[in-house]
């Protein structure tokens, strides 16, 4: 197994285990703020994720992506569309957990909204499984 593989299988197993900590948190009927931060939390970490796999790509590309500008985080998503790694319609789902992970990195947790929150902790699962499927189709390109 070469090592482009291997770190996205541990990310993968990183992620998928968040994302079980966030089912439970789901399937709570409590919102303190002191949950909806822990839920945050794991849709932030499910994101850099996610980034670190597109990251891993890229360099296996031969493309190391400049994290010195302030706006590399969508420069990230912008290559891997142009690199082929991820779809477009990937990067505009990703986009919105993007802004999230803005917010949460800037922000208060006690100015998160269940709204805003619920909606993205909900889709984190499906948004995972159409990721991975793309990232093994661009491994096999990249591997090629």
């Amino acid at each position: 197994m070469d090592e482009l593989w291997e770190e996205i299988e541990t990310e993968k197993q990183l992620i998928e285990k968040t994302l079980a900590e966030l089912e439970k948190g789901l399937q709570s009927s409590e919102r303190s703020y002191l949950i909806l931060a822990g839920m945050a939390a794991l849709v932030h970490n499910i994101y850099n994720g996610i980034e670190n796999i597109i990251k891993r790509t890229l360099v296996a590309k031969g493309k190391t992506p400049d994290q010195r500008s302030p706006f590399w985080h969508q420069d990230l998503l912008d290559a891997a569309v142009e690199e082929k790694i991820i779809s477009q319609e990937m990067a505009a789902r990703l986009k919105e957990y993007l802004s999230f992970r803005h917010f949460f990195v800037h922000a208060y947790g006690i100015l998160l909204k269940p709204e805003k929150l619920s909606p993205l902790a909900n889709n984190a699962a499906r948004l995972w499984q159409a990721f991975y499927t793309e990232i093994i189709s661009a491994y096999q390109n990249v591997r090629k």
